[in-house]
């Protein structure tokens, strides 16, 4: 007795039965999706910039000034990160070190007087600092000034 149903239709009713096709292309769809999921990690890799040794902080020299100015820089160290506090700093125009100094950042920050270009020495003037494992240059554009 079949009660109004049909006598093939004795299962569940939602079952669906899969072919070999339909199970070969969400095995491909996986594989795909998991070649997608993994290059789009290592493209974000590129771009997450390595963690950083920023044990002293830094303030750029001015981007441009006149002959009566003067090239500084800040520099403050932070106790809490540990690490080393010194760094060096060079001056250069035309090629040639103008200045140096090897400076110990303090835990209170402090601005360096590096160089006064003085008249007629307008150009840019690069300054180059070297800490532990890291460097960085800055250029200053200087001109003359107008009195």
């Amino acid at each position: 007795m079949t009660c109004g149903r049909d006598a093939s239709a004795q299962g569940p009713l939602n079952v669906r039965r899969l072919g070999l096709e339909h199970v070969q292309y969400q095995q491909r769809n996986t594989t795909v999706r998991r070649r997608l999921i993994l290059l789009v990690v290592l493209t974000a890799s590129l771009f997450v910039p390595a963690v950083a040794q920023a044990h002293v902080l830094i303030t750029e020299p001015q981007h441009a000034l006149t002959t009566s100015g003067c090239i500084t820089m800040g520099f403050w160290y932070q106790s809490y990160s540990g690490g080393p506090r010194t760094v060096k700093v060079a001056v250069y125009y035309k090629g040639h070190r103008k200045a140096y100094r090897q400076i110990r950042a303090t835990t209170r920050g402090r601005d360096y007087v590096l160089a006064c270009p003085g008249y007629p020495n307008a150009g840019n003037w690069y300054t180059r600092v070297t800490g532990a494992g890291w460097s960085e240059t800055f250029r200053t554009r200087v001109r003359v000034d107008g009195d």
